[in-house]
């Protein structure tokens, strides 16, 4: 393993419609000992890179401690969110820039109304002043896309926005299907997620950002991680992770 995802915490200041009620629980959080404790020993497990994730992992109480604690011990790190918060979090990205990678956030529509209806008015303006800021600093960004019905017409936008932002590449992923997504419509059908694929690989192939599609899609092969179709080579970003979550 070279890289390691840490869920932080399951709280969130978002209530998006395809996550699961338990983020929105705000009981689980790994302690701060414990993240200590997987810096210390990760060489030792040949980890050389660290992400955060969540729930909103900068929410954490101690994410400023720990952001230091893992420059400290000379890890590369990187983390997800939904950007409503790094107005207050970016001073500390540059003040730790040798060893920050980058930031992912969360875009679930290339229109205003798309990504609100699913995550929750203004959430759409949190993104896009963070990624002004992410240029404006010159802090490395991506964006990162959950497929539904709502967005599934919008993937040629949604590469085109990151192009326009200045982002360094978008990455699609496949929704975690649950009674709630049923419920709400989100889910795509077997043939829907096979087309959207299908558009999501060939933008791949002329796309002037880097586009990518996370585990979960259609493969001939049986085992996991599957490879892309025709052949096309696996992004090794998204092989050889572990996660270690919080408890809810």
């Amino acid at each position: 393993m070279a890289r390691i995802v840490i869920e932080l915490t399951n709280r969130c200041n978002l209530r998006c419609q395809h996550c699961f009620d338990e983020r929105h629980a705000a009981t689980g959080k790994l302690p701060l000992p414990l993240v200590e404790k997987v810096i210390q020993e990760g060489r030792d497990c040949n980890i050389n890179e660290i992400c955060f994730t969540g729930g909103e992992p900068t929410l954490h109480r101690d994410f400023n401690t720990i952001v230091r604690r893992v420059s400290e011990a000379d890890y590369p790190f990187s983390f997800v969110s939904n950007g409503v918060s790094f107005s207050q979090i970016y001073p500390l990205l540059l003040e730790f820039r040798q060893w920050f990678t980058g930031v992912t956030f969360s875009l679930d529509g290339a229109r205003e109304a798309t990504h609100d209806q699913i995550r929750g008015k203004g959430s759409y303006r949190h993104v896009m002043r963070a990624a002004s800021v992410s240029v404006f600093k010159d802090l490395p960004f991506t964006l990162n896309m959950v497929l539904t019905r709502k967005n599934q017409g919008e993937v040629e936008e949604m590469v085109n926005l990151a192009k326009r932002l200045g982002s360094g590449g978008v990455r699609f992923g496949h929704l975690m299907p649950t009674p709630d997504t049923a419920r709400r419509n989100l889910d795509l059908s077997p043939p829907e997620r096979r087309r959207v694929e299908s558009r999501i690989w060939q933008l791949r192939e002329k796309a002037s950002v880097p586009v990518l599609m996370a585990p979960g899609y259609f493969s001939n092969s049986p085992f996991f991680p599957c490879t892309p179709p025709e052949g096309e080579e696996f992004n090794l970003d998204y092989q050889g992770n572990l996660t270690l979550c919080c408890q809810l």
